[in-house]
């Protein structure tokens, strides 16, 4: 099926930590149709759906080496859907910070991009294993 409600929810765990509600993932897959009409699915996005740990080391990975990749189209449609809610919207929105708290928080998110591409590109050679059957 093309955007299916699991699908859905496995990347949206991935992008904002929750489950969606039942009308979220209808108008996600409402746009997975109306985008995706061929239903193409690639390994990464197969991969992470079977494995939801490998979505953000193959988000990451996709980002320099597939840019086009199914996963990243997916992954930002799921997005636009999450941000445009009021039910998600506070997860998207800036938040006033100190000046350290905000250091502290790049290099976290630094550090974990880092090590998710790194993880990602190994996890790339390996796509036909986590992907299993096309």
């Amino acid at each position: 099926m093309n955007g299916d409600p699991r699908e859905f929810r496995i990347l949206s765990r991935y992008l904002i930590g929750a489950r969606p509600s039942r009308q979220l993932a209808e108008r996600y897959e409402r746009a997975c149709s109306s985008l995706f009409r061929d239903g193409t699915r690639s390994r990464a996005l197969n991969a992470a759906l079977r494995w939801p740990v490998l979505a953000g080391p193959l988000d990451a990975a996709c980002g320099l080496l597939a840019p086009d990749d199914a996963l990243r189209q997916r992954l930002l449609v799921a997005a636009a859907i999450l941000e445009t809610t009021t039910e998600h919207a506070e997860r998207f929105l800036p938040r006033h910070r100190s000046r350290a708290a905000i250091a502290v928080l790049v290099a976290w998110h630094g550090t974990r991009a880092a090590a998710n591409v790194a993880v990602g590109i190994a996890c790339f050679g390996l796509l036909p294993l986590f992907a299993g059957k096309r």
